[in-house]
């Protein structure tokens, strides 16, 4: 039987995973896509980042979440909400 909240000491325990969820927010806040082949030169393992990808989403999904937010906090500035 799998402990309850084992996931947790796993959760971003590698830097691989961490550079994947920023890539991702950062391509979701600039709406750009990012270039694996580079990445995957400076990492070295690209069998790694693939792994990985589950937190480029995330990231991702934050990202344009957190682009969303920033707009619609602007223009409640702005309009005076």
């Amino acid at each position: 039987m799998i402990p309850p909240f084992k996931w947790i000491k796993e959760f971003l325990n590698e830097h691989q995973e961490w550079h994947a969820l920023v890539i991702g927010w950062g391509d979701g806040v600039s709406c750009r896509r990012t270039d694996w082949l580079t990445i995957n030169e400076i990492y070295g393992s690209e069998e790694k980042m693939r792994s990985e990808l589950h937190y480029y989403k995330a990231g991702l999904g934050l990202g344009v979440l957190s682009l969303i937010a920033f707009v619609a906090v602007m223009a409640c500035i702005f309009k005076g909400c």
